[in-house]
């Protein structure tokens, strides 16, 4: 996840599909030098940007936030496994609440 900005992304039009493409292959490099063989390994990915939330959700100006963190939500977690599925990770908006 990374701090963007819902009027950048609205200034792009055309070439927004673009945009999200080149974002998406510049990120897969960085993270690269991080993770062995991450190029190799990569079969899909997505980038949800603020028009992407706003678009689906109609959310104001993007916002990817569905909750305010409270002292009954703060503490839930999605698990991040699945039983007889090895080698995933799950990365996202909802893989941690709020």
């Amino acid at each position: 996840m990374m701090a963007t900005d819902y009027a950048w992304w609205a200034a792009h039009g055309r070439d927004y599909g673009a945009v999200k493409t080149e974002v998406a292959d510049r990120m897969r490099e960085l993270l690269a030098a991080y993770v062995p063989g991450l190029r190799d390994e990569v079969r899909m990915t997505d980038v949800a940007t603020p028009l992407t939330f706003w678009r689906h959700a109609r959310a104001w100006r993007g916002a990817f936030e569905g909750w305010m963190p409270s002292a009954d939500n703060f503490t839930q977690h999605v698990p991040k496994t699945l039983p007889g599925l090895g080698g995933l990770y799950l990365a996202g908006q909802w893989v941690e609440p709020g």
